[in-house]
């Protein structure tokens, strides 16, 4: 991909109403560190544009790399463009591996909602549901048992998934 030389000076800021809307950490958990060597511009070269990333946001990924999906906000289309599809200007390096790296790198935060509360509010769900819409034929007792071990065994399961493949 050749990206033009004067792609930095040419680059296009988010329109504000998105930079508004677009979730970032507060000011204090944000990245604090210096930005030098840290990517701001990126290319689309089917679109032949150029893209600045706001600050804010740079320094609220640098701080959790998990925060984002794989969709970033390209100029050149008015609209959201996969990562893969987008490469830093400065390093020619596509933004979906840069992405990959800086995950790697960081360990994501543990949820303890999920770990704790999954497994106990499935369980809740899943009586409830068997005493108000019994499915069986057995007693509302006997379905609030069945079904909310059943939530609690999804719950425990999701937990287990979520420990192994490090979800948040």
């Amino acid at each position: 991909m050749t990206i033009p030389p004067d792609a930095i000076q040419k680059a296009k800021p988010w329109p504000e109403k998105r930079q508004e809307l677009f979730p970032k950490l507060p000011p204090h958990q944000r990245y604090q560190g210096s930005l030098e060597g840290v990517p701001r511009v990126y290319f689309n070269a089917k679109f032949n544009a150029a893209t600045q990333m706001p600050e804010d946001v740079i320094r609220s990924y640098l701080a959790d790399p998990y925060m984002y999906n794989d969709w970033v906000w390209c100029t050149g289309m008015d609209d959201n463009a996969r990562q893969a599809d987008l490469v830093w200007v400065e390093t020619g390096e596509p933004l979906n591996v840069y992405f990959d790296k800086l995950r790697a790198q960081a360990r994501p935060a543990e949820n303890r909602t999920l770990v704790y509360f999954a497994p106990i509010t499935l369980a809740v769900i899943g009586a409830a549901v068997g005493w108000f819409k019994p499915m069986f034929g057995s007693t509302p007792a006997q379905e609030a048992g069945i079904i909310g071990c059943m939530g609690l065994a999804t719950g425990m399961l999701i937990v287990v998934l979520a420990r192994q493949f490090g979800w948040r």
